[in-house]
Parts: structure tokens; sequence; C-alpha cells
């Protein structure tokens, strides 16, 4: 399996070679199953979300944008991802490679960062219903979702050019991955503050949902009281983002520590964990969605009645 976070110590010395086609192992194919029902799935989530007139709210512009950041990361990266699987080197151009580097880099972090902005969402909710009630509207999501991407973008894209500039030896000898220790001191901030902070808002969750229920306070937040699901939404989607990211980061910061890239004992599951996340969004929001999944089982019944006529 391919990383494009790998390091560069041991790759000082490869001799450049032709890219050896390595077949089709479980990795690439695994991503592989995880591209197409990703696609599926979401592109199908996002839709009903788009033609479900009572889905019109606030709320509702988070779910779109972690479905907006998933499609992204799996028309991008899982594709290029599957290809740099394939082959011993990089196969393609240095063009290329900066787009799977983005893909891998900016919009895995956008899908993270929106699933934050979810739970800040409930923490005002539960913590100021008042302001909450009067002051979140959709333009207020939509500015919040705008100012995350442009930020992430502004310091992770950056990373990658500065990587191309960095580098000191061509790709091919070591395949695509982003050059940690050329710039290790910049690196390590982005994934202290991009990845680390954003997985502490997320994993405070539980704690600051217990408090609130153990006190009994009472959610002013329409949105979080019209019985659509999405309190229970927003608690699996926590609990999926702690299990698919929370050993990946752990993982990453034990590499980036030990300053090598060799396989640790678990990265496999911690990896595959780590990819499953596009997948398991729209299974959450199909199933704890109302307005989404009533969509769905109308169109389906329609469906149904017209091939039955």
């Amino acid at each position: 399996m391919n990383s494009s976070y790998l390091f560069s110590v041991q790759y000082l010395n490869v001799t450049i070679e032709d890219p050896e086609f390595l077949g089709w192992t479980f990795y690439p194919a695994a991503k592989l199953f995880l591209l197409i029902t990703g696609i599926i799935f979401n592109a199908a989530c996002l839709f009903l979300s788009l033609t479900t007139p009572s889905f019109r709210n606030a709320f509702a512009v988070y779910l779109l944008a972690v479905l907006s950041s998933n499609l992204l990361t799996l028309l991008i990266y899982y594709p290029l991802s599957i290809i740099q699987d394939l082959y011993s080197q990089w196969p393609l151009n240095h063009a290329l490679c900066g787009v799977l580097l983005y893909g891998n880099l900016v919009s895995r972090s956008l899908c993270l960062h929106f699933h934050g902005l979810i739970t800040l969402n409930r923490y005002w909710a539960i913590l100021a219903p008042l302001s909450y009630r009067v002051h979140h509207a959709p333009a207020t999501a939509v500015t919040f979702c705008g100012v995350s991407a442009l930020y992430l973008h502004a310091t992770e894209v950056t990373a990658i050019v500065l990587d191309f500039r960095l580098r000191r030896w061509s790709i091919e000898q070591a395949n695509c991955y982003l050059d940690v220790m050329a710039q290790r001191v910049y690196i390590g901030v982005i994934y202290a503050v991009n990845y680390g902070v954003a997985l502490l808002v997320i994993a405070a969750y539980p704690y600051v949902l217990w408090t609130h229920v153990r006190q009994k306070r009472k959610v002013v937040g329409a949105e979080v009281q019209r019985g659509a699901g999405w309190g229970l939404a927003i608690t699996l989607l926590t609990g999926s983002v702690l299990v698919c990211w929370v050993p990946h980061g752990i993982m990453m910061f034990v590499l980036f520590v030990r300053e090598e890239s060799a396989q640790l004992t678990g990265w496999e599951v911690a990896w595959l964990l780590n990819m499953l996340q596009p997948l398991l969004d729209p299974l959450i929001f199909f199933g704890t969605v109302e307005p989404v999944r009533e969509n769905l089982l109308g169109r389906w019944r329609r469906l149904r009645k017209a091939l039955a006529a």
C-alpha cells in the first residue's frame, strides 16, 4: 500500500526505473469498491437532499458540505490513489501528482472540518440556545463553510507548492508523496491545527452532550427539535469520525515522530477505517435524516408502481 505521507529518508539512494505493474492487491481493490459505492451513495444522498423541500435550513448546509467534500475526495483522490497502488513508482506526470496530493490533503481535510462545523453547530445549540435560534441562519452556515474551505486551501495548498519547490529529486524515485521532512515544522503545525484541533472538537462532543443531558437543559434550537433525527445523526457522525480518523491520526503522529515510513502494527486497520468515512456519511444520513429518507422511500414507491403498471 502506498501513502501520500511518506518520508524522504529511505529514498535518497533509489535508482530511477520504469514503473512496474504490481497487480490488483487488496488495497487498490478495496479503494475501487469504496470509490464506486461511495460515489453512488454520496451522489444519491446529495440529490435527495437538494430535492427535499423540507430540507431547507441552516443545518442542512453542513450536511451538504460533507457530501460535496466526500464526492470531491472520491473523484480526485481515490482514482489516482488506485493508480499509485498499482505501480511500484508513480507512472504519471508531476501535475497529476499534485492533484493526488490535493485530493489526499485538502479534500479530505475539508470533510473533517465540515464534520467539525457540525459539532460546533451542536455546541452552539446546546450551550447558547437563544443565540443559536436568533443568529444561526443558512447564510451563517455558508459563511462558516466558506471560511473553513478558504483557510484549508491557503494552508495546505501552500504545503503542496512548497513540496514541489523544495523537493531535491524526481518523484519517480520515490512515488508521489508529500516530503514531510523537507518542511517538517510547517507540516507539523498543519497536522496539529488542521487535524488535531478538529478531532479534539469532535471528540469532546460526547462529554458536552452527556453534561447537557445530565443537567436536563432544553435545547431551544428549532432545527434540533423538529424530530428530523438530526440529533441522532450528529451523534452517529461524531462516532464515525472518531472511529475513522483517530487511529489514522495516531499512526501518522507516530510516523512523524519516528521520521520514517516503516509499516506499523495496526496501520492496515487504521488505513481501512479512514477510507470508510466517505461511505459511512451518506449511510448515516439515509438512516437518520427523516426528510431525506422519506424522499428516497417516496421515489422508490413511485418507481415500483410505475414498473408494475
